[in-house]
């Protein structure tokens, strides 16, 4: 079981549903994995989604009638972990050593 972003075939906008083995079970339009993450509740807004969501599809496609998106279409932000290298050698310096990293 897993969370997918799709649109259906006969369909233009992505939905969001729980794949699970190769049937889609699709929450109503609008909704987004983007706005079950970042609700307040984490974890619980996913599981409680995905136990409404089997208990009522909105609606139900076999996977070959559902195009597959990605999973986060217009993420929030974008990280590139250009930072991450300062971040090595500022550790190092704080724990006693130099700023070289040496090979990479």
């Amino acid at each position: 079981m897993r969370w997918i972003t799709y649109r259906p075939a006969a369909g233009s906008e992505d939905r969001c549903g729980l794949l699970v083995d190769d049937t889609v079970y699709g929450l109503v339009p609008g909704s987004t994995l983007l706005g079950l993450l970042s609700a307040d509740e984490g974890d619980d807004q996913l599981r409680g989604a995905a136990e409404r969501v089997l208990r009522d599809p909105h609606e139900v496609l076999s996977l070959t009638e559902a195009q597959l998106r990605a999973p986060i279409p217009r993420p929030g932000q974008l990280r590139d972990a250009l930072c991450h290298l300062d971040h090595l050698r500022a550790c190092q310096v704080a724990l006693g050593g130099t700023a070289d990293l040496g090979e990479v």
